[in-house]
């Protein structure tokens, strides 16, 4: 009885490794990348976390209308809102400014009756929602302290 020829090798076993070299070099490359982005070092100066931070007196939002406004801030300093309002051109010549900063501590900014007026308000890095209620003439500006 004659013997069979040997079969010819599967293309598949081949196939499988070179799959599992692809996946492996893949996944070691991966790696190499995610430890490269970890840095164990502080951020230098004028930076957070890789983000520069804009210098002191730079405007964020300039602002100015006759009515209610709203705005969304984000920042990663501190910054300083620099409010002023004129209601003299209303009946009366008087009227309610309003300024409230729903942010990481949500609180009423300025809540002004009268004539005119200014100010500053002081806030810390974050998001912030700005909200002006007032029919009198207004300006704000914030700034990077």
């Amino acid at each position: 009885m004659p013997v069979p020829p040997p079969a010819p090798p599967k293309a598949s076993s081949g196939c499988f490794v070179g799959a599992v070299a692809v996946i492996a070099l893949l996944g070691f490359g991966l790696l190499a990348t995610l430890l490269s982005v970890v840095d164990d070092e502080p951020a230098p100066p004028g930076t957070t976390g890789g983000a520069e931070v804009p210098p002191a007196g730079t405007v964020l939002l300039a602002e100015s209308g006759s009515g209610p406004l709203t705005a969304v801030l984000t920042t990663g300093t501190a910054w300083d809102l620099h409010w002023s309002f004129d209601c003299g051109a209303r009946p009366g010549g008087t009227g309610r400014f309003a300024v409230d900063l729903d942010g990481p501590v949500p609180r009423s900014g300025v809540d002004e009756r009268g004539a005119r007026g200014h100010g500053t308000e002081r806030a810390a890095a974050g998001a912030f929602r700005i909200a002006v209620r007032s029919h009198c003439a207004w300006n704000l500006t914030a700034v990077t302290t």
